[in-house]
């Protein structure tokens, strides 16, 4: 498969994420906005598998084209032309008639959706779903390595061990080596004189440092695109990650992870791998002598 379009089909999986995870809030807003994407991350699956397959190229491809051009080019018809033209029609009833879609038909459409998304990408490119992954967009290897050993943890059954290793990752991501990346810097907590400690200041620099740590942490990751609520929840799923001079972990956990489901780990590896590849796309190779021109 060409590069360029195993990379659609990433961000056609993405959007598809990001439109689950707003059918999860309540309001007529949020509701509107998954069914748009839902249908868009289809409609982008679509025209990425047409390429693939090499079906003839049309500039006005319409949604419900896609089963008549496959059958065109002699491919097995593919499946669930009835959920989908549900999806169309509700999206066409949003997008020009103003319609606002009820939310349980919304619900409900959506795993069939992705239930399609899943049976064309297995039908005609030999893919799993799960297997779609932005994780070869981030150039650095320890970063990569903690997420595969993270996923392969958790497929064992070692949950906490897999959020360790995550945790480990977000920790590269945030202080790469070898990479600068344009952020905010906290201060480090300066030595509190004996006198002072005893007066109690030592808890208060050491309360006010984390929390501006904690601040400048949640401003990158605005920087970044991600809203502070979304990332802040996404640190405190996680145990914190303490690295020592030799490079080696050490952790610790506030919770136990062993009731963690997969639909909620998937969550927290997708946002990881997403907030890796933003942060890796901003950040530039450190310069070194053998770099400046003689």
């Amino acid at each position: 498969m060409h590069a360029d379009i195993y990379k659609r089909l990433v961000h056609a999986k993405l959007i598809l994420d990001r439109a689950g995870s707003m059918l999860s809030r309540s309001t007529d807003l949020d509701i509107s906005v998954a069914l748009l994407l839902t249908h868009d991350a289809v409609e982008l699956m679509m025209l990425a598998v047409l390429d693939h397959v090499g079906a003839p190229s049309n500039k006005k491809r319409e949604f419900l084209a896609f089963w008549q051009d496959m059958k065109q080019i002699g491919k097995q018809e593919p499946p669930d032309y009835v959920a989908m033209e549900s999806l169309n029609r509700l999206r066409v009833g949003l997008k020009h008639s103003g319609i606002i879609p009820n939310p349980k038909v919304v619900s409900e459409l959506f795993p069939r959706a992705k239930g399609f998304f899943e049976n064309v990408l297995r039908l005609y490119c030999s893919l799993e779903y799960a297997s779609l992954s932005l994780l070869e967009r981030i150039p650095d290897e320890d970063v990569k390595g903690f997420i595969v050993k993270g996923r392969a943890e958790f497929a064992n059954g070692a949950k906490n061990e897999a959020m360790c290793a995550f945790a480990a990752a977000l920790a590269k991501i945030e202080r790469p080596r070898g990479r600068y990346i344009p952020r905010l810097v906290a201060p480090e907590a300066p030595d509190v004189p004996r006198e002072l400690r005893e007066m109690g200041f030592a808890n208060y620099f050491k309360s006010l440092h984390a929390f501006l740590h904690s601040s400048a942490a949640v401003l990158n990751a605005q920087t970044f695109g991600f809203d502070s609520q979304q990332y802040r929840s996404f640190r405190r799923m996680l145990p914190t990650a303490m690295q020592s001079f030799s490079g080696e972990f050490q952790f610790q956990l506030w919770t136990t992870y062993e009731k963690l489901d997969e639909d909620a780990f998937e969550k927290i590896d997708d946002f990881l791998v997403d907030y890796a590849v933003k942060v890796f796309d901003a950040s530039q190779k450190e310069s070194t002598a053998s770099d400046i021109p003689a």
